[in-house]
């Protein structure tokens, strides 16, 4: 399970948690994070980011992961790496997630000796 941070902050109407969820690999090995689940808000992506210890020419998956099952699971975007140790996707249109949606991220392995973090932000409502 990816590490979860919240912080909460004052929106103009109601209350808004930026949501950051994070996770590194080990050297040579692929990393995932998934966004929670289960918490009773709606919540919407804000930002998709990666760092390898190295510069790659790695992908990195952005998914939408429906509670409805895999037959609703979409890829969203995928961030190429070109001889770059770091990449980002922000969504140029808004992706909501129910309750129990999740965005999962997947960095490939990135080689000898190098490691891998993904942080994925979202905003709940």
């Amino acid at each position: 399970m990816a590490n979860t941070h919240v912080n909460a902050g004052q929106a103009v109407v109601g209350i808004v948690r930026l949501v950051k969820s994070y996770e590194t690999s080990g050297e040579n090995e692929a990393v995932a994070v998934a966004t929670p689940t289960g918490r009773g808000r709606l919540r919407r992506l804000v930002a998709v980011m990666v760092k390898y210890s190295d510069p790659v020419t790695k992908n990195v998956t952005v998914t939408y992961d429906a509670a409805h099952g895999a037959a609703y699971d979409a890829t969203l975007h995928t961030i190429a790496l070109s001889n770059a140790a770091t990449g980002s996707w922000i969504p140029t249109t808004d992706v909501w997630l129910a309750p129990d949606d999740a965005i999962v991220a997947t960095a490939e392995a990135g080689g000898a000796g190098v490691t891998a973090a993904v942080t994925v932000l979202t905003e709940e409502r």
